[in-house]
């Protein structure tokens, strides 16, 4: 599910809600949802997002339940070009791991 809208300022948003379940991914045994809902903004050449989703799984006998957390920012530079900044935070039963990535694009004409 997606939500968009547009405030009198020009800022644009969107709220978005995601619910999957699988039944024996690969073939192998286990089944498992996983529920995700995001938020996001953006103002002019700036935009801002950020999620956090939830699976619970019995894949291959595990009983973990994972979550993951995201932040990211970006921005739209003149000349068709854009560089996105994301931080990431998995956590599981097992442990937990934070990473950090970014993305430059541009267009080609």
């Amino acid at each position: 599910l997606l939500w968009s809208g547009e405030l009198a300022n020009g800022t644009v948003w969107d709220i978005n809600a995601e619910w999957v379940h699988f039944d024996h991914p690969g073939g192998g045994p286990g089944d498992g949802s996983t529920v995700t809902a995001g938020l996001g903004f953006g103002f002019g050449s700036w935009r801002f997002g950020a999620s956090h989703a939830w699976l619970d799984s019995t894949v291959l006998a595990s009983a973990e339940d994972e979550t993951v957390d995201q932040v990211s920012v970006g921005y739209d530079f003149s000349g068709d070009y854009s560089l996105d900044i994301g931080l990431k935070r998995h956590q599981a039963e097992g442990g937990a791991g934070t990473y950090l990535g970014t993305i430059l694009s541009f267009a080609f004409n």
